[in-house]
């Protein structure tokens, strides 16, 4: 590959702080593998592959990498085959390439011992940790208002409109989300609190809040007066325009009145009075000029009135009791956020969990000591880390955070030797929701020198690779005119432009490749969408349609999957997007977060498991009975309400199965209940996921589901919801009700994974993404849609600012009084700042994705003609500051500049009339296809094609086995598939059994069941691993035994940590006291004399199916792993035991169940030791017996 000159710089600079800043479509990737490469074959620099720091934001994004740098050196390799290159290959599968969470992790799991971390803490998912907080922060507000303090009661009282607990439970939320973000979170919290640390009115004007409100106010007023100098001159230019420069002049007198005062109290005092000039009406003069100073005019006095509103109308005399009221509230506020972190991270220790932002502080703690001045300083640990080092490398640098920043610089060199090399483009960050920092990577662009020979050297890489010049132009056209210093840290003009880079062939004659900026004349989404679709049917027209360039270099005609349609919210968006495209009969595919918990085979599970919960909710409980699980009719519903209106439906239930006439109705009724009771047993030893998989195998729900339309994607649906009940089994949670709380937080915290997809990347259909997803990709057509619609406003009861301000409004419960002080509109107003500086950049990320056609659609109202020709006339100049912060959608800020440049962009305006004209045309087209189809199923097919198609469709292929084969599998995989085949006929008969009347139901009120999902409790495998935790810790070796030795082995083992308390208590001491009374726990404590038993053996084996499949001929290698609980050896020979917690009547009924089982750890050992096994031993805990097989 030939590279440019300042990709040559990137590759080559040793011995610097490097920042690259690295444009879209730049090639940084494929720079930051050939530094790596020439770093690690430089036999001057001596430097291995595991020797470098590489860190990625994604582990797909890492896995990339090492994937690239493996397929780079073995192209070395092959041209200049010698030792160090096999070296560095033998070497890279240890290398440091991955996340900055894991490499977290790995901080944390080296160095447990320096925070007092129980090694064998997990992950816990993000449901299960903000469940817990919930939890934790609900039983903090309940202890509040038990104690009753004069602050919380005041605080309740302000916040007493709606539910009050919710609302108070927000904010605190809210702080805390933002504090866990910070490099140290109760510090912060209570800094939030000094920032209100006041003693009177001066204290607060003269204060860092008013100061900024006075300094941000004056830098307006001074580009006022520039553009008011500026009107005036053009004014001058012609006499008509008299009375407009008078306007101006009046205005500027005003504003050098405003410029005077030296301070926010003599500055409030005049706006008090401050009266904008009336602007004067002029028929005659020049309608350039007059154009010109009108906006002028127009934009000064809109600039006042506005800072005037925003920060000049809470009157001097009433801010510092505004200020002391709101210094109570967020006092009491942070109180509470500080208890929630302190409970929240001992609940997590305890519990033996940790979520991402624990690891990263751990690892923070670990690599960092705090000194006399409060600065991090590196500990031991990280400068004996930072040896390991030669350098460190972090990938997509615009993303990071100040936690991130702190432990990276604690393990970098220092001390004089540069090793950091930050590659990314401060113009994508877009990711503030996930506290990124961009301002990281903008202290080091304005400080780092564009000098190689610099310690801290910055390297632009500006040449775009993916872009035809169209877009290259159109990009920098607009850019240049919104990311400027008028608004926001970046000046696009100054080292962020893009240049060319792409090599393209020559555009066809008559195709117009510019950008096109389409205002649509509807209100309707559906209207826009169905204008979207038309447009695509013209770019694939195979005939006509647009030429984009193939992978071999020459043009070719669109096809769908060059296609991506691109939106800020998918989520509101696909469904409308989806469906007109499909009338049209353009295959799309949405990759919406939304649906799954929508679609109706997955509601309908959930609603069974909740009423086998709680069955007195009506709704769940109709849906269930409607359902295909029972069947019930609408008219017999209906029968079953009758005239009941003021009561429950599970009264009118109950009441119809006593004295209902209807014989087969009520037969119905009791079936259900029959069949209720049973799953509400379940629930008190099964796990969620196994009661799912009970209710599927009796109802056969899923098979119903199936051979439904998209009967594949609802069959993915349900299993998608298993897994998820099976990761909730992993968690610390129990129980049904949990489960249904923890699927309502996913709901809540807006994660549902979307359907399931069953869409290949390869597949010809039109993709519709999200910006964000579609961040790292690129695609030869792009359409960016729905941008009229305005972005999201914060609407919260707290305001949280980047800088560490907090700011609610002053509340007066006794007088009704709500004010909102100008410290918060302050607050408020940083925060607008900050979110629109995030969408300028995620506007960037959208228009860099597409290569060859970029296409952005808006839609507009009846006075868009009208806004054109004053936007067209107007000055070719950068947007303001006002402009940005006042105009709320993509699509005016877009209108501003592209308006103004018909050579670079294609500007169209579409009517509502012309979409319903083009709509009645596919119509047409639609049905001719139609027609056309019905003649061509009704035509003959000659003999030879007919036979040749019956051949084809009765072809067999001769190793269909293998393709069933998985190339891994687990014992237990193996031992279920080998008993499917006895109990698929026993499946079958469950899903279609009848069941008979019986005399009784077995409902039992909801306030008389047993509290299942308590905390003390464990059910199903969870108790079976306490039992084996056991058999695994516990003295073979100890000669006596008895129930106190016993009981206290297990609580020193709770002590120890190796334990839960959850999981001793689910021991019971005579379980483990009758095991060591038997023959086989005498040969393993003999076995153990002579260091020849193991326990908890762990095995990954290769074998050929044949070898433990049933019915299985094929030779096809299959990876199987397993534990075997013990094996110890007798006679030079193996014997295996294996522990079961299972509830059964006989060891034969152990011994049907685990024979495929002990079977495979027979066959393993053998392989693995190369000696004989001679006895398989299941020991039944239940029973207390032992049985060999």
């Amino acid at each position: 590959m030939k590279w440019t000159d300042k990709q040559l710089d990137i590759i080559n600079t040793r011995n610097r702080n490097i920042l690259v800043s690295a444009a879209a479509g730049s090639g940084k990737t494929a720079v930051l593998v050939e530094r790596i490469v020439s770093l690690i074959t430089d036999e001057r620099e001596n430097i291995d592959v595991d020797q470098l720091l590489v860190l990625t934001f994604t582990r797909a994004a890492a896995s990339e990498m090492k994937e690239r740098l493996r397929e780079r050196l073995e192209e070395l390799q092959e041209s200049n085959n010698n030792d160090n290159i096999v070296k560095q290959l033998t070497l890279l599968n240890n290398a440091t390439i991955t996340t900055i969470d894991s490499f977290c992790g790995k901080v944390v799991k080296e160095n447990f011992d320096k925070i007092d971390l129980d090694p064998n803490y997990r992950i816990a998912e993000e449901i299960e940790v903000e469940l817990m907080k919930n939890d934790i922060l609900n039983n903090i507000l309940e202890e509040y208002y038990e104690e009753g303090s004069e602050e919380f009661l005041e605080l309740a009282r302000k916040y007493s409109g709606g539910k009050v607990n919710d609302r108070i439970f927000n904010i605190v939320d809210t702080i805390y989300k933002k504090a866990k973000g910070e490099i140290n979170p109760i510090l912060w919290v209570n800094n939030l609190k000094n920032k209100y640390k006041f003693n009177n009115l001066d204290d607060i004007l003269n204060g860092e809040v008013y100061g900024h409100v006075f300094k941000s106010t004056v830098d307006q007023l001074n580009k006022c007066r520039e553009d008011l100098q500026k009107a005036i001159e053009i004014s001058e230019m012609d006499d008509d325009l008299k009375s407009f420069g008078q306007n101006s002049k009046d205005m500027l007198i005003e504003i050098e009145h405003l410029l005077d005062k030296k301070d926010f109290r003599a500055l409030a005092k005049y706006c008090e009075k401050i009266s904008l000039p009336r602007l004067s009406t002029v028929r005659k003069g020049n309608p350039e000029l007059k154009l010109k100073v009108k906006t002028i005019n127009s934009s000064v006095k809109a600039t006042v009135e506005n800072l005037k509103d925003l920060y000049f109308t809470e009157p001097i005399d009433e801010i510092y009791e505004d200020l002391v009221n709101c210094r109570e509230t967020i006092d009491i506020l942070c109180e509470i956020t500080i208890k929630l972190i302190e409970r929240f991270t001992a609940e997590k220790r305890e519990k033996r969990i940790a979520d991402f932002d624990d690891i990263a502080h751990m690892a923070l703690n670990i690599l960092n000591d705090i000194d006399g001045n409060g600065k991090l300083q590196p500990t031991k640990v990280a400068k004996d880390m930072s040896k390991n080092y030669k350098e460190i490398m972090i990938d997509e640098y615009q993303d990071s955070n100040y936690v991130q920043e702190a432990i990276l610089t604690s393990v970098s060199k220092g001390y004089g030797i540069n090793n950091m090399f930050m590659v990314g483009d401060v113009k994508q960050s877009i990711y503030r929701f996930r506290n990124a920092k961009p301002q990281l990577f903008l202290e080091k662009f304005y400080s780092y020198e564009e000098d190689l020979q610099a310690d801290n050297c910055l390297i632009t890489l500006d040449q775009n690779f993916r872009s035809r010049k169209e877009i290259i132009d159109s990009v920098n056209f607009l850019f240049d005119r919104i990311m400027t210093p008028n608004f926001g840290d970046i000046d696009y003009q100054k080292g962020h432009r893009l240049s060319l880079g792409a090599q393209y062939e020559k555009i066809p004659e008559r195709q117009d490749n510019r950008t096109e900026f389409i205002g649509i004349q509807t209100g309707s989404k559906e209207k826009e969408a169905t204008f979207v679709a038309s447009k695509i049917r013209e770019l694939t027209d195979p005939q006509n349609g647009f030429m984009v360039q193939g992978k071999d270099g020459k043009m070719r005609p669109a096809q769908y999957k060059d296609i991506v349609i691109l939106m800020r919210s998918v989520k509101s968006n696909a469904g409308i997007y989806v469906e007109q495209l499909m009338n049209m009969g353009i295959p799309a595919y949405a990759d919406s977060k939304s649906g799954f918990f929508d679609s109706m085979e997955v509601e309908t599970i959930m609603n069974m498991l909740t009423i086998i919960d709680n069955l007195r909710q009506d709704i769940p409980l109709v849906s269930v009975l409607t359902s295909a699980m029972f069947n019930f009719t609408d008219d017999e519903l209906a029968v079953i309400k009758g005239d009941n209106r003021k009561i429950s439906f599970l009264d009118s239930l109950l009441a119809y199965q006593e004295t209902g006439d209807d014989s087969n109705l009520v037969k119905k009724i009791y079936d259900f209940f029959k069949e209720l009771n049973y799953y509400r047993k379940l629930d008190y030893k099964n796990s969620v996921y196994e009661i799912i998989n009970e209710i599927l195998e009796r109802t056969g729900f899923q098979y119903y589901v199936s051979a439904l339309s998209n009967g594949k994607r609802r069959y993915l649906n349900i299993e998608n919801l298993k897994e998820k009940a099976a990761n909730y089994e992993k968690t610390s949670y129990r129980g049904l009700f949990n489960f249904v709380r923890y699927i309502e937080k996913i709901k809540e915290l807006d994660s549902d994974q979307g359907e399931a997809s069953t869409v290949n990347e390869n597949d010809n259909i039109v993709r519709i993404l999200s910006i964000h997803k579609s961040k790292g990709l690129q695609f030869p057509i792009v359409f960016i849609c729905d941008t009229s619609s305005n972005f999201v406003a914060d609407a919260g009861t707290v305001d949280i600012s980047d800088n560490g301000y907090a700011a609610v409004d002053a509340i007066f419960p006794d007088v009704k009084l709500t004010v909102t002080p100008t410290y918060r509109k302050y607050v408020k107003d940083l925060n607008k700042q900050e979110s629109r500086m995030e969408y300028l950049r995620l506007l960037y990320v959208a228009l860099t994705r597409a290569k060859e056609k970029l296409i952005i659609t808006g839609r507009v109202g009846g006075k868009y003609e009208k806004e054109c020709e004053e936007v067209i006339n107007s000055e070719d100049v950068p947007l303001t500051y006002n402009q940005i912060m006042n105009n709320s959608s993509f699509f005016k800020w877009i209108r501003f500049v592209y308006l103004k440049n018909q050579v670079l962009v294609n500007n169209s305006f579409v009517t509502e009339d012309e979409i319903s004209e083009n709509e009645v045309d596919q119509m047409v087209k639609s049905e001719l296809k139609k027609m056309l189809l019905e003649t061509w199923n009704n035509a003959e097919v000659p003999k030879d094609v007919y036979d040749r198609l019956i051949k084809d469709f009765n072809f067999e292929y001769p190793y269909i086995e293998d393709i069933n084969l998985c190339s891994k599998a687990s014992v237990t995989e193996l031992k279920k598939e080998s008993m499917a085949d006895e109990e698929a006929e026993d499946s079958l008969d469950k899903i279609f059994e009848k069941t008979s009347v019986h005399k009784e139901t077995e409902i039992v009120p909801q306030f008389m069941k047993e509290d299942k999902e308590s905390s003390d409790r464990i059910y199903g495998a969870e108790r079976g691993t306490a039992y084996h935790r056991v058999f695994e810790l516990m003295d073979i070796e100890n000669k006596e035994y008895s129930k106190d030795i016993i009981t206290n082995m297990i609580q020193a083992q709770i002590d120890s940590k190796l334990l839960t308390k959850i999981q001793g208590e689910a021991v019971n001491p005579y379980d483990i006291l009758k095991f060591t009374k038997t023959k086989v726990f005498e040969r393993m404590a003999k076995a153990k004399e002579s260091n020849q038993l193991y326990r908890e053996r762990q095995f990954l084996l290769g074998v050929q199916a044949k070898e433990i499949k049933e019915h299985s001929n094929s030779d096809e290698l299959m990876i199987i792993q397993g534990i075997i609980d013990v094996c110890f050896i007798e006679d030079d020979r193996y014997v295996i035991l294996d522990y079961k917690t299972d509830n059964v009547d006989s060891m034969d009924e152990l011994k049907h169940r685990y024979k495929k089982q002990l079977e495979c750890y027979k066959l393993a050992l053998e392989k693995i030791t190369g000696k004989k096994v001679s006895e398989m031993i299941i020991y039944s805990v239940k029973l207390g017996e032992e049985m060999a097989i």
